[in-house]
């Protein structure tokens, strides 16, 4: 059955993601390793490392039964594990022929961009350190019409064995968790027409002209990237305009920013000198090349790293990972 699996460890950040950052990405999946850091002090980015040769990925930044709604005979549950694996089998190809166009000059990246930011908004949705403000966010996903559908009636009336202690480590109510998993249910498992929801919600941010999206890719030769317990960054600029950023691996990270036409032009206008008509003109073709999706390619670039290394910190909610003991614009406690 779809829902059916033995998975009792269920991981909120992916075992495939942990990989891309870990020490040693090429041993046996029982052996990788990833160093650990638990945050002292946000506002100063400064870190304690947790073990000195770091902790295994096999029982890293998961739960058990996180995303359990039913038990059935054995070692059998009813999750999610099986949707969310079909996202993230495909996460390191798709990171991999990214840059394989990148070395190419070949700079049309829209399938792989569309596809990792699919898996990354899916891993925002089922991150428990975000339950409260999922529930806010996707509350209109509560409104879908469930009729005759029996698998919801499942989620709705999930088992409670153990939930208890969930509801203390991550500080919410029975009544949010139950929506939680309502909302991971009907973001990955329904369908509006071909696509799954969690689908159309991509494709309609991607298609909404009203933001600009100049995607933004940064790779590092012997620098290193921090992987938050959240898996995001969110930079609100106000007004509606934000920048999400993402971890891809130990050396890369992709920065997505949304910006309305207005904030646009007025960052236009201060920054370039330029008249309204020429603002106007160079926005209305940016309009019509959201149709596709071009990202830059940013090597190096040591500023970028060591402000994204101190958003992970401020953004995490307790701990941070990666594949190195040092990190630009952060402090490593021994």
């Amino acid at each position: 059955m779809k829902f059916e699996n033995e998975t009792e460890n269920q991981h909120y950040i992916a075992q495939v993601e942990q990989k891309l950052n870990s020490i040693n990405p090429n041993a046996k999946k029982d052996k990788r390793r990833i160093y650990k850091f638990k945050v002292k002090n946000k506002n100063n980015s400064v870190v304690k490392i947790t073990r000195e040769n770091g902790v295994k990925i096999e029982d890293n930044l998961s739960y058990d039964d996180l995303y359990t709604f039913n038990f059935l005979e054995g070692k059998v549950r009813e999750s999610f594990e099986n949707f969310f694996q079909k996202y993230e089998n495909n996460i390191e190809t798709h990171i991999k022929n990214m840059e394989g166009k990148f070395d190419d000059s070949y700079q049309d990246v829209t399938l792989e961009v569309v596809n990792i930011f699919l898996y990354k908004l899916m891993n925002i949705i089922r991150n428990p350190y975000f339950i409260k403000e999922t529930i806010v966010i996707f509350e209109d996903l509560l409104e879908t019409d469930i009729i005759e559908d029996d698998d919801i009636i499942r989620v709705m009336n999930f088992t409670s064995k153990d939930k208890d202690k969930i509801y203390k480590e991550y500080k919410i109510t029975a009544d949010d968790y139950k929506k939680w998993l309502m909302i991971i249910y009907l973001a990955i498992t329904k369908k509006d027409g071909d696509e799954f929801l969690l689908e159309n919600i991509v494709r309609n941010i991607f298609n909404d002209k009203d933001y600009h999206k100049d995607i933004l890719i940064f790779f590092y030769d012997d620098r290193f990237c921090l992987l938050s317990d959240k898996g995001f960054n969110l930079v609100s600029i106000g007004d509606g305009n934000f920048v999400l950023e993402f971890n891809l691996r130990r050396d890369v990270f992709i920065s997505f920013p949304f910006f309305s036409s207005y904030y646009m032009s007025n960052l236009m206008k201060q920054e370039l000198e330029v008249s309204d008509e020429y603002i106007q003109e160079v926005l209305s073709v940016k309009k019509r090349l959201n149709r596709s999706i071009e990202a830059r390619k940013n090597p190096n670039k040591i500023e970028a790293l060591s402000e994204y290394n101190k958003r992970t910190i401020q953004n995490c909610h307790e701990h941070v990972f990666g594949a190195s003991t040092e990190y630009e614009g952060v402090t490593v406690l021994p």
